[in-house]
């Protein structure tokens, strides 16, 4: 924050300024490391747009918790419903998918969701995904978005359903770090 108090010229508008943190940049040759820098700074307050944290919204489960969050406030997106339920957190098969489709003739999947009749596992597992909104969107209200993302990893599981990846500890750092960012 010293730096801050310095004066630089710019050459933009031909005299001397403050320095601002968008004039100053941290190169690093590893993704581990930014990932350690980026979080310092953040616990600073210090603003910050990393490379890393672009790849964040890139990863799978941060795209899946993206969905979730999508899904909650809009029930008739049919891509992000379709995307959801073949996820880790209902695991519906294409074939599932595929039967649902065909047991209605509305336009919309959402539609076909909402009309399912058949008195089977599909109906089961549309009964959980039923469930999951109505509690979820009600915790919408009534929490910050930080806590409603925990509580989806907790609700979900995640943490133990992706602790048999490879990169376990990349996917957990970056649900933390992605519950960082929104916190802030």
């Amino acid at each position: 924050r010293l730096m801050l108090q310095k004066e630089i010229y710019d050459d933009n508008i031909k005299a001397k300024r403050k320095i601002t943190f968008s004039d100053i940049a941290i190169l690093t040759r590893s993704r581990e490391a930014i990932k350690n820098i980026a979080e310092v700074l953040t616990k600073a307050g210090i603003p910050i747009q990393a490379e890393y944290k672009i790849e964040l919204y890139n990863s799978p489960e941060v795209k899946l918790l993206l969905l979730l969050l999508r899904l909650i406030q809009n029930f008739n997106d049919d891509i992000t419903l379709a995307s959801v339920m073949k996820s880790v957190c209902f695991n519906f098969t294409d074939d599932e998918l595929a039967q649902i489709r065909l047991s209605s003739s509305s336009e919309y999947f959402y539609q076909c969701v909402l009309g399912y009749q058949k008195d089977d596992e599909i109906k089961q597992k549309i009964d959980n995904l039923k469930m999951f909104l109505v509690d979820f969107r009600n915790r919408l209200i009534a929490q910050p978005i930080s806590t409603l993302v925990q509580n989806m990893i907790d609700y979900f599981e995640l943490e133990e359903k992706y602790s048999s990846q490879e990169n376990y500890v990349e996917v957990l750092e970056n649900m933390q770090y992605f519950l960082q960012n929104i916190k802030n």
